[in-house]
């Protein structure tokens, strides 16, 4: 119990009518907070003790560092030590109405998506079932209904305990108004006291700088005393760090957890680590002996965290301690954690197995996971687009989620924010710029650009992104984004400006593999007359990608140019970059690619030539539909006879390739179906460097997704409302076998897409499921009057049995006769 310190107050008190309150204040205050302290237990049983046990071993280990200091105080300042330490874990008391309210609370719905994406988290399972479904669907998850309540407490409480050095401050002033605490706030103590406490509360979970920033040094307290926030702050965060001796759990509440979270067992193991403990005015000392790697981690991190926090006062006492009679904090003659048994440490860390970014890099060298340039240009385009998406977001988010990819005001927007990709001579060399106008990046995301796929870790643009539409998130934190250039050269640079803070930055990046060991370096820009958005700029080795493009061999000769016209070669290369840029980003991209005027005219007079067309199949389909429901574009096209599979599968506009497997959809002897994902992270979808589609998601898509587009036609909703008849048709009679529509579908035939009425006409018909004229012998040995093409047994069935008496024969191995 913390007697000096107490005892210190009450002789103040007792010695100063004008501050005699304080006591009087204090001893309620003692009794009425430890007492709603206890109900921390209640809604947090797998923590470690946070009522009045808890605030006075905080007061003592203060105590213990201030020594004979203890004298020194001012009465308003003891009062506030002793109250900061009873008040400060309040707002991890949680009211019904508050804990009911979550749910509706986007950062609440935040930290469940992005515990959903941790994996090894004891609640991603509960999380990831939360965000697919709902809370219901999640609480089903576990084999006992016990288990998944008890789960979803533990996950309102993760939520109040992220924030409740926060909601600390409001509930000070007010502790009444939210739960219940009697506590009296009366005229005769000052309002601005009780904010100085409240400000105290809450710097004890509070960044080091900010705590120095917002604390004020010195204020006036009671009487003709001062009173000093900062010092008190400081003194509360110490003796928090201190109260790690081996009796904060409770074995009782324990006893109230079915299942106790891995993360609790490791700080109750750190807990119980602890066999040297010296504490007072000169030194400190502390030894743990851990049983298990985690629980070394975990001890690790405090016994960091307390030196750091030591580190962190010294280099700033003069500007926190109230007066130079108080001493200095004291020593740390010894932090040191064991682990015992046989276990051995690396550099005093359990081993972990990391992948650097070094390594990282010759690794995707030599798997050849970003093939050629096209993978490169398409990731580096692709942080263009995102940044771009996000940017348009920012600025029209209050239209945007009522429309969709095709709608032609949101095309309308995007042309404002074209991405310009140029060629650029100097006198050390050529170079490809990409200028953009998305987002750009402030000092704190250039944090991320630093790790390959860091961005995952920007939780500020994590927050942005969790607000959008599906359809117009960015496609992923995937692949290596920028550092993919490191694949092309050592070295590039970006100027960026931040739309969010205004910062101007030039960035030098180089590669982990050159001699500058991947250290990037960053000037300042002014910011006056600079446009938002980001510019790239990276060298090229046109020689080296002459070679990787066969422009020898390929453009050169079939355009009859001569081999040592370098001039010629150089466009070369910058044609055969733009038309690979094409062919990635066709035209469904609606963002607008500008390239050079002359460059492109001549890559179309190249191509003419060539007979080379882009697939154009996207933006010319007879019907497009958007699904609502899925998010995802459904796109149909009435099938040349005879014209092979066509269909094409996007992701976001960007096609990819199928590698082994393919999407199964029905009707493909009739039209050719191409479906555009948006509603899916690409990771889920495509390879690492977006080439192809994954197994996994193509399985998924004929399992489930096929299964559900089917059933929204079916029942013309979610987008389909207007579906066109024959295409209708043909669905019920795949699915409902309902031989009664077959009279109003139209079959692919030789003669054009007839009704079942017109093709009775014909005496011999030649039905079958793929024809190639030049290895078909059937028709030339029957002579049929019209071929048709039906791939689904099941349509072929309901077909026959539509015809009116026929004669029907069955012919295999025909292709050899002729």
């Amino acid at each position: 119990m913390s007697t000096r310190l107490i005892q210190h107050l009450k002789n103040k008190c007792e010695a100063d009518a004008n501050v005699a309150i304080l006591y009087a204040q204090w001893e309620f205050d003692q009794k009425l907070v430890g007492k709603a302290l206890e109900n921390i237990g209640g809604f947090y049983p797998h923590f470690s003790n946070h009522n009045a046990s808890h605030s006075q071993q905080i007061l003592v280990n203060i105590e213990r560092i201030l020594g004979d200091d203890v004298d020194l105080l001012s009465a308003t300042d003891a009062w506030l030590i002793l109250e900061a330490a009873y008040w400060h874990d309040v707002g991890m008391l949680v009211d019904a109405k508050n804990a009911k309210e979550v749910h509706i609370n986007p950062d609440f719905n935040f930290m469940i998506q992005t515990i959903a994406n941790e994996k090894g988290h004891d609640l991603q399972k509960f999380c990831q079932a939360y965000v697919e479904n709902n809370w219901l669907s999640a609480i089903g998850t576990a084999d006992h209904p016990f288990d998944g309540i008890e789960q979803y407490r533990q996950l309102v409480a993760e939520w109040f305990r992220r924030g409740h050095d926060k909601r600390v401050g409001k509930i000070v002033e007010d502790p009444f108004k939210d739960l219940g605490i009697s506590s009296p706030r009366t005229e005769l103590l000052p309002n601005r006291i009780y904010r100085y406490l409240g400000q105290i509360c809450v710097s004890h979970g509070m960044n080091f700088d900010t705590l120095i920033e917002t604390l004020p040094y010195k204020q006036t307290g009671l009487g003709t005393e001062d009173c000093h926030p900062r010092f008190i702050g400081c003194l509360l965060r110490l003796g928090d760090l201190f109260d790690l001796d081996d009796n904060r759990f409770c074995p009782v509440m324990a006893k109230h957890v079915s299942n106790m979270p891995s993360v609790s067992k490791h700080h109750h193991n750190k807990h119980l680590s602890l066999r040297e403990f010296q504490l007072d005015k000169r030194t400190v000392k502390l030894v743990a002996e851990c049983s298990d790697e985690m629980s070394y981690v975990e001890t690790q991190n405090w016994f960091g965290w307390i030196r750091e926090e030591f580190q962190n006062q010294m280099s700033q006492w003069n500007l926190i301690v109230p007066n130079l009679k108080f001493g200095s904090l004291p020593t740390i003659e010894q932090l040191e954690v064991k682990i015992n048994g046989n276990k051995e440490l690396l550099d005093h860390k359990p081993m972990k197995f990391a992948l650097e970014e070094k390594n990282a890099i010759k690794i995707l060298q030599g798997a050849n996971l970003y093939t050629d340039i096209s993978s490169i240009l398409r990731e580096l385009i692709q942080n263009s687009i995102d940044a771009t998406q996000i940017r348009i977001w920012l600025e029209h988010q209050s239209i945007l989620a009522d429309l969709t990819p095709d709608d032609q005001s949101f095309k309308t927007i995007l042309n404002e924010y074209p991405i310009e990709i140029k060629f650029l001579e100097r006198e050390d060399g050529y170079y490809l710029s990409i200028k953009d106008n998305g987002i750009g990046f402030s000092l704190d995301d250039l944090k991320f650009v630093q790790r390959i796929a860091g961005s995952s870790k920007n939780i500020n643009r994590k927050r942005i992104i969790l607000e959008m539409p599906l359809w117009i998130k960015p496609s992923s934190y995937f692949g290596i984004g920028l550092q993919s250039t490191f694949l092309l050269t050592s070295k590039f640079f970006i100027k960026t400006k931040s739309f969010i803070t205004n910062e101007s930055f030039f960035v030098e990046m180089n590669s982990p593999l050159d001699s500058h060991n991947g250290y990037c370096f960053i000037s300042k820009l002014s910011s006056q007359g600079a446009r938002i958005g980001t510019y790239l700029e990276v060298p090229l080795n046109i020689e080296k990608l002459e070679k990787s493009f066969f422009v020898q061999e390929n453009y050169l000769k079939k355009n009859g140019f001569i081999e040592n016209n370098e001039i010629l070669k150089r466009d070369l290369v910058y044609i055969e970059i733009i038309k690979k840029i094409k062919e990635i980003f066709n035209d469904s991209l609606n963002l607008p690619l500008i390239f050079d005027e002359r460059l492109e005219r001549q890559l179309k007079e190249i191509l003419i030539k060539d007979k080379f067309q882009f697939n154009q199949s996207y933006r010319n389909f007879n019907y497009v539909y958007w699904n609502k429901r899925l998010n995802l574009k459904f796109m149909i096209n009435k099938k040349e006879f005879a014209g092979g599979e066509i269909s094409k599968f996007y992701f976001k506009g960007q096609k990819a390739e199928n590698k082994g497997w393919g999407f199964n959809f029905p009707f493909r002897s009739f039209y050719d179906i191409s479906i555009d994902f948006y509603g899916f992270d690409a990771s889920d979808c495509l390879n690492v460097s977006r080439d192809y589609w994954l197994k996994s998601f193509v399985e998924l898509f004929n399992n489930k997704i096929m299964h559900e587009i089917i059933d929204d036609i079916l029942h013309k909703k979610n987008g389909f409302e207007n579906i066109f008849d024959e295409f209708y048709n043909l669905v019920k009679l795949y699915i409902q076998d309902n031989i009664d529509c077959i009279e109003n579908i139209e079959f692919n035939t030789n003669k054009g897409y007839l009704s079942l009425k017109d093709i009775k006409k014909y005496n011999i018909i030649y039905l079958t499921k793929v024809y190639y004229a030049n290895y078909d012998a059937i028709p030339q040995v029957f002579n049929p009057d019209i071929i048709m093409l039906i791939d689904d047994l099941k349509i072929i069935d309901n077909f026959i049995k539509s015809m009116d008496l026929f004669i029907c024969h069955k012919v295999e191995g025909l292709q050899y006769l002729c």
